[in-house]
């Protein structure tokens, strides 16, 4: 009788290297707050896709919330417009 070997099981892949800890803005959007912003503005950026060729000539497309300044920014503006939106109504 022969024995068969163990079953390897696979695991998911690790988003960042062994032994590393992931960085500020993976822990930010695995966050509650960080998914609640990601949530709101994802869908306010994907209006404005801007299309560009890189050196190799391939088009990419790139969004606001591609960088952590935009994202930054973006939710700044949001914040800004929400509380004119608010004092406006507070007025009335």
């Amino acid at each position: 009788m022969t024995t068969q070997p163990p079953a390897q099981t696979t695991q998911p892949p690790i988003p960042y290297a062994v032994g590393a800890t992931p960085d500020g803005m993976e822990t930010f959007v695995d966050g509650g707050l960080g998914k609640l912003i990601v949530g709101i503005l994802t869908p306010l950026t994907r209006i404005t896709i801007r299309k560009s060729k890189d050196a190799q000539g391939k088009v990419t497309e790139k969004t606001p919330l591609d960088t952590i300044s935009g994202t930054v920014w973006m939710g700044v503006g949001i914040l800004i417009v929400s509380l004119v939106i608010i004092r406006v109504i507070a007025m009335l």
